[in-house]
């Protein structure tokens, strides 16, 4: 069985005033603030114990240490490691086929950057560390 998300994209998510939404799928969205800084966040309906937990829901970093395609790349990372929780992406084909093809593109778009900031790269290294295999 597939998870209606593969079906139906479109989240139930907004962004915070004076936010705007940077990335959304079925399961994350991520928005930036300009003064909260980004934050990725689980949808709602996979915040339970059974399904991706009830904790570590979101993740918020500031922009201005490494720039907003950086710090986009870092909650990617957390995103896809995230996912990950309770084994909810190995729960279903349909997960783990997402999962993989965020994987993918992580691993693209981290190779698209010339020169990383060293803390970035730790971060990533430390959550996905599949991302520099």
């Amino acid at each position: 069985e597939e998870d209606w998300v593969e079906q139906h994209p479109v989240s139930d998510h907004r962004a915070d005033k004076g936010a705007y939404t940077v990335l959304r799928n079925g399961y994350f969205s991520c928005d930036n603030h300009p003064v909260h800084g980004m934050r990725m966040r689980i949808h709602r309906k996979w915040c339970t114990n059974e399904l991706m937990g009830t904790s570590n829901m979101s993740k918020t970093l500031g922009v201005n240490d490494l720039g907003a395609d950086v710090t986009l790349l870092v909650l990617r990372a957390w995103m896809v490691d995230r996912f990950e929780a309770n084994r909810f992406s190995q729960a279903m084909p349909a997960r783990q086929s997402w999962h993989a093809r965020e994987l993918f593109k992580l691993k693209q778009d981290v190779k698209q950057f010339r020169c990383l900031p060293e803390d970035a790269v730790q971060w990533i290294r430390k959550k996905v560390p599949a991302v520099f295999a």
